[in-house]
């Protein structure tokens, strides 16, 4: 499931293409100082915040035990150091949301940073939002009128919405839609929510969760209202999956297949159901934790989605190009219309595999 909070957890995207960015760039050592107190720290989030009680005290245990017996102190390169903690925590959580992230500019660490230092982080994070389209790569027609949606990233709406409102204009005329999923890794839930009320013409629960945080059940519902036009309850509507379509992603997957009846096409997700954010950690080192659940059993979590249809996730828009015109051909009454659809069909499906749609 998606992130919880406003804070900037707008940027998953910005977080990567920062690090990618500041990959080549010289790091300083680890120093056994800061090993141990960001070790010290994530071992306290985890035990007020992680949603499992009985498994914040195990990992937070682990990390102050490790502090103690000198587990990580050969470990100098702060990567390093990020990926082992990651890799141990998972081993006792098996929760892949769980993470120890080296990320030395991240703009939600403001510890010893200056206001100007922190403009700096804050302005280059948004402007790799905006790089990406904030998550939408790629919107177009298919032959047929088959919409297609590449969403890569749910950036918080007060940022996002307006091109989600925007690639769900252009798609709105299509005879069906075909939303891309398998490079999204998740984001902010309030973006997954607001995705999937341009799909229910009225109000819907989409689900309640607990959180540890603060001790509440937390109701998720479809927006009564959405900017611009909703997408027409009787168009047929199909999701592309892999084993990256990660949390929010595989919640508006599993919505999108109960709530409308979306055809899923492509591999069994990866799997992560519970909520969270990120928490600094240390100067150079955030922490992702999970403090929230589904109420109702976590039916994502670890097992992921598998899909209706299932195939390569480099076959899945092909496959789901040549469902949607087998769809919308049998709706059609005139003969002229129906004979060019199954040529547009029958050019479809001599595509070679692997190839994409033109």
């Amino acid at each position: 499931m998606p992130h919880r909070s406003p804070v900037i957890s707008l940027c998953v995207v910005g977080l990567l293409a920062v690090a990618q960015r500041l990959g080549a760039q010289d790091v300083g050592p680890l120093t056994d100082t800061e090993r141990a107190r960001v070790a010290t720290r994530s071992a306290r989030v985890l035990d007020s915040l992680y949603v499992d009680r009985a498994l914040s005290k195990a990992m937070s245990t682990f990390l102050l035990e490790g502090v103690s017996k000198g587990r990580w102190n050969r470990l100098t390169r702060p990567q390093e150091f990020a990926d082992s903690v990651t890799a141990q925590l998972r081993a006792i959580a098996h929760d892949k949301h769980l993470r120890l992230i080296f990320e030395q500019h991240d703009p939600r660490i403001v510890e010893n940073v200056t206001p100007e230092e922190q403009k700096r982080r804050y302005d280059e994070t948004m402007q790799d939002i905006e790089d990406s389209n904030y998550g939408f790569p790629e919107v177009r027609i298919l032959p047929g009128n088959v919409g297609l949606v590449r969403m890569d990233n749910f950036i918080v709406p007060w940022l996002g919405s307006p091109a989600l409102a925007a690639a769900m204009a252009f798609v709105n005329h299509s005879r069906g839609l075909i939303l891309d999923l398998r490079r999204n890794g998740g984001g902010h839930s309030d973006q997954y929510v607001l995705t999937m009320s341009y799909f229910l013409e009225q109000p819907a629960k989409l689900g309640e969760s607990f959180s540890r945080a603060d001790s509440t059940v937390e109701q998720s519902w479809t927006y009564a209202v959405v900017p611009g036009p909703r997408y027409d309850s009787r168009k047929p509507v199909y999701v592309l999956t892999s084993r990256e379509t990660f949390s929010a992603a595989e919640a508006l997957t599993e919505a999108l297949r109960t709530h409308r009846k979306a055809v899923i096409v492509g591999e069994t997700t990866r799997g992560g159901g519970h909520m969270g954010d990120f928490q600094p950690v240390g100067e150079r080192f955030l922490l992702f934790v999970p403090s929230a659940a589904s109420t109702t059993g976590d039916e994502l979590e670890g097992r992921g989605l598998r899909p209706d249809i299932a195939t390569r996730s480099d076959r899945a828009l092909e496959e789901a190009h040549r469902l949607a015109l087998g769809a919308i051909l049998s709706t059609l009454r005139d003969s002229t219309r129906y004979r060019a659809f199954q040529q547009i069909l029958r050019q479809a499906d001599q595509r070679p595999a692997g190839r994409t749609a033109p």
